[in-house]
């Protein structure tokens, strides 16, 4: 071995020798590492989603000092369905956000009348744990998704425009009424079954509606909404024919990556996180009720008469045609997770 191979030799064992603990330095530092993603939504600070966001983040500092929370509320990532989507790729790995039947049709049921009646029975219904949360995590594995949760939006009623006589005997008075509702058919379905003249229509385009007389009130309203706009209301029908809710959604991917501890601890923090919000969200509710009476809003309230009539409606016609669209087996499932025959 001449002299340069003898040198060449012994430089490449002194960088071997070297290479060991760098390497190991490496790992430990690749294994202490800090778990690190995005959670999004649409919504500015004061709504809910991030009620929840941040008793969220809060709760799991206490719980980890290794899972960083890069949290981006009001939208700077794209529109709640571009949310959806980007979470179901994996582009981030968790979001808030709603139901985008345009991926899976079943997403409709979201919107499905009558799935609860109280806020009591909304409460049971949706929270962790709850046959509906697992019913809902069934559908969004198959879009390579995990439900972290269910978040509220309120129960919904129907709003009278100034001026209009309004249909307080429910849904008897709705003859004649035009209603608008969201373009979606099972709300289009809900109404002209309960007898209301149904205005499909944006949310967008509402304010103006109803400025102008195109329509006499609106459904799929929830009672914060409706006090925001009590300069063109002076009615409220709180019909609880949606209990109005959002997701909470981790890309399944990403999730099953995780160690058991950091899955063990993000959970406990969205299971916390979900139930300061429904607390809260009962505090907001009440609020926007008592707000619209202050403003000189009637609200009215169906009696144990009218809401088993209008149930009877909706189970009755909506519920079979839903069953159309999506099969007996899905709704079979729905049926079992509500207790409802």
């Amino acid at each position: 071995m001449n002299l340069l191979s003898k040198w060449l030799t012994k430089v490449s064992f002194v960088i071997a020798i070297l290479a060991v603990p760098l390497a190991g330095l490496v790992n430990v530092e690749s294994a202490n590492a800090a778990t690190k993603f995005i959670l999004a939504n649409v919504m500015d600070q004061k709504n809910i989603q991030n009620v929840a966001s941040n008793a969220f983040i809060s709760k799991l500092g206490e719980l980890s000092d290794s899972i960083e929370v890069e949290h981006h509320p009001g939208g700077d990532l794209g529109d709640w369905v571009s949310l959806f989507e980007q979470t179901m790729h994996g582009g981030i790995q968790m979001c808030q956000t709603w139901n985008a039947s345009e991926f899976d049709k079943r997403l409709d049921l979201a919107t499905l009348g009558y799935t609860a009646g109280t806020w009591g029975e909304c409460v049971e219904t949706y929270k962790p744990g709850s046959a509906m949360a697992d019913f809902w995590n069934d559908v969004m594995g198959d879009l390579n998704m995990r439900l972290m949760g269910i978040l509220p939006d309120g129960m919904y009623g129907v709003t009278v425009r100034k001026g209009v006589d309004a249909p307080t005997s429910y849904p008897a008075d709705a003859d004649g009424f035009k209603l608008r509702v969201p373009p979606i058919k099972i709300g289009i379905t809900r109404f002209e079954a309960l007898g209301f003249s149904v205005v499909p229509m944006p949310f967008s385009e509402l304010y103006t509606a109803l400025q102008l007389g195109t329509v006499d009130g609106a459904g799929f309203q929830d009672a914060a909404t409706v006090e925001s706009m009590s300069d063109v209301y002076d009615h409220y029908i709180r019909t609880n024919d949606i209990c109005g809710y959002s997701f909470w959604l981790a890309n399944k991917d990403w999730w099953g990556g995780l160690s058991e501890s950091d899955q063990s601890n993000i959970q406990e923090a969205t299971d916390h996180a979900v139930n300061v919000a429904w607390a809260a969200f009962e505090e907001i509710d009440n609020a926007a009720i008592e707000g619209m009476k202050a403003k000189g809003m009637q609200v009215h309230i169906l009696t144990d008469e009218e809401l088993a009539a209008a149930k009877k409606i909706v189970y009755d016609v909506e519920w079979p045609w839903v069953e159309e669209q999506l099969g007996k087996e899905t709704m079979d499932k729905v049926r079992a997770a509500l207790g409802v025959e």
